[in-house]
């Protein structure tokens, strides 16, 4: 039997006695052989089921009080809320991006937003986030949350933000 010759949407299957059939033919003599379509249910990829996925938290922030690199009181509460987020989410890593506003030394700005963001990250180890599943970025006042023109206080950029990624 030649092969060869069936379409492709022809795709069918041999019953073992036709495939015995095939292998005891004589090359002269012409063999007659069933051939059974194939069940499209054999072949077909099964649709996965859909998995309920828990919308990922909006970005918390931490705040801090000018030139201070330890979490403010009131935001002491968002690092039990990350903590929980964690815990409930089971995100691959944690973001934890250090900020600050443009008053003062862009260098000195830096360095504090990466102690910024390093003091949060202790705060949500303390909590029980393993440190293998954080990532710390110091942005310094290069990416501000709010706009500003330079030497400018802004309260709001005085923060570390808290992402996840799946």
């Amino acid at each position: 039997m030649n092969f060869a010759r069936l379409a492709p949407s022809s795709l069918a299957l041999l019953s073992s006695a036709a495939l015995a059939a095939c292998a005891n033919s004589n090359a002269g003599q012409p063999q007659v052989t069933q051939i059974v379509p194939a069940d499209p249910a054999l072949h077909s990829t099964p649709t996965p089921a859909p998995q309920a996925t828990a919308p990922a938290p909006q970005d918390l922030r931490v705040f801090f009080d000018s030139g201070e690199s330890r979490p403010n009181a009131a935001s002491r509460a968002t690092l039990d809320q990350a903590a929980r987020l964690f815990r409930e989410g089971d995100p691959l890593v944690m973001i934890v991006s250090g900020q600050s506003d443009t008053t003062g030394d862009a260098r000195r700005n830096l360095m504090l937003s990466q102690e910024r963001a390093t003091s949060v990250a202790r705060g949500l180890m303390d909590r029980g986030i393993p440190a293998t599943r954080l990532q710390i970025v110091a942005k310094g006042e290069s990416e501000p949350l709010i706009k500003t023109a330079d030497n400018t206080a802004q309260a709001e950029n005085r923060a570390v933000v808290i992402t996840w990624r799946k």
